[in-house]
């Protein structure tokens, strides 16, 4: 289950690598963000589990992740100062509709069934067509500020009421542009087709960097897909309930929101700290993990599960950030393909992993020590 999963994203890299050379970023969204949307449409007429399977777990999957990565791709190209703050924002956001998400379908579902629930959601979901198509002409604005307000004023009180005045002193009179006017400039279009060859492909690996990058973040989807399936047990070997247990996610995810908000924005203010901040949360993760196979107390367990969000939040978050500045944005899909590839044999592998430590462990704390290695 957990392979069928992961495979999905990564046909959705590889897919982008392809497209990539071919079209503009703009058309490769708008086709995938169409396609998953047109997929939920289909779902909801499928007339058994298989076909389900086929929509929702194969095609939609794809669709998803491949669209997921052309917003990526979209961020890191209109954003070079606050890139990790405008990551922040597109994973907050995320975060938010994975909770008032289930509360919608939920209420879709009692209401209308599953099929009219798969429909209303895929109407919903083609509301982000007309926002893709904003992006293929982004036009530059300028900030309002008391500043740009009394410059002109100031101008039009001279050009109406005030004496015709040459030479140096009407030069002396006209007014400055203000300081705090900001312009948002889009990107040219030179950058808006990301070319990529199979020859820039096979430059992947030739770059150090992305071998560090690469089992880096495997092990670290692999260590949070443990997590995500076994913290609720963790939390009854301390000797509570199933459903006080069940808080331990709640703890998580609140410590991921302030991974994914909060920290990104922190980050972006201090000069070349994305890496070392990354590199402190991975520790912290690590010493996480420690720590939950030796506290008793429950509540310390809680705390630590929500250090242990906040430092996942943060490299998931700048993930696509540190990929780009190490490897450059038009690798960007290629690296999730061959990211993807990777996990297919771990994620399979984590079931046969639990399933020994559970037979031959009498506690699930031994576990986690297991996990950060």
């Amino acid at each position: 289950m957990n392979s069928a999963i992961v495979w999905p994203h990564s046909a959705a890299g590889i897919l982008i690598v392809v497209l990539q050379g071919k079209l503009s970023v703009f058309v490769i969204t708008l086709l995938v963000v169409g396609a998953a949307s047109a997929t939920v449409v289909a779902a909801a007429f499928c007339p058994n589990m298989a076909c389900m399977s086929v929509t929702l777990g194969g095609i939609y999957g794809v669709a998803f992740g491949a669209s997921l990565t052309s917003f990526a791709i979209y961020t890191l190209l209109y954003f070079d100062k606050y890139t990790a703050t405008s990551t922040a924002m597109k994973y907050s956001a995320w975060s938010a509709s994975g909770l008032a998400g289930p509360l919608i379908m939920s209420f879709f579902a009692n209401l209308y069934g599953l099929h009219g629930a798969l429909l209303l959601t895929s109407g919903l979901a083609m509301n982000a067509l007309p926002l893709v198509m904003l992006l293929k002409d982004p036009r530059p604005f300028k900030v309002c500020t008391k500043n740009n307000i009394l410059a002109e004023k100031r101008d039009s009180s001279v050009g109406r009421n005030g004496p015709a005045i040459i030479g140096k002193e009407q030069d002396d009179l006209r007014p400055t542009k203000p300081v705090s006017e900001t312009v948002i400039v889009p990107p040219s279009a030179s950058i808006d087709k990301l070319g990529l060859t199979l020859k820039g492909v096979a430059a992947l690996f030739r770059i150090p960097d992305f071998y560090v990058l690469l089992v880096v973040y495997a092990v670290f989807d692999w260590t949070a897909l443990l997590h995500s399936t076994t913290a609720v047990d963790y939390g009854r070997d301390k000797g509570v309930s199933l459903e006080s247990a069940k808080y331990v996610l709640t703890c998580h995810a609140f410590g991921h929101l302030v991974g994914r908000s909060v920290v990104p924005f922190a980050s972006d203010r201090i000069p070349f700290s994305h890496c070392p901040i990354a590199v402190a949360s991975l520790f912290a993760s690590f010493l996480s993990f420690i720590g939950a196979s030796l506290v008793r107390s429950f509540t310390s367990f809680m705390a630590l599960n929500v250090v242990l969000g906040v430092g996942q939040g943060f490299v998931t978050c700048i993930r696509s950030v540190l990929i780009t500045n190490y490897l450059g944005v038009q690798r960007l899909p290629a690296f999730f393909g061959f990211l993807g590839l990777l996990l297919i044999p771990l994620a399979s592998a984590s079931a046969t992993i639990l399933g020994k430590k559970a037979l031959n462990c009498t506690c699930l704390p031994q576990l986690s020590r297991l996990i950060p290695k």
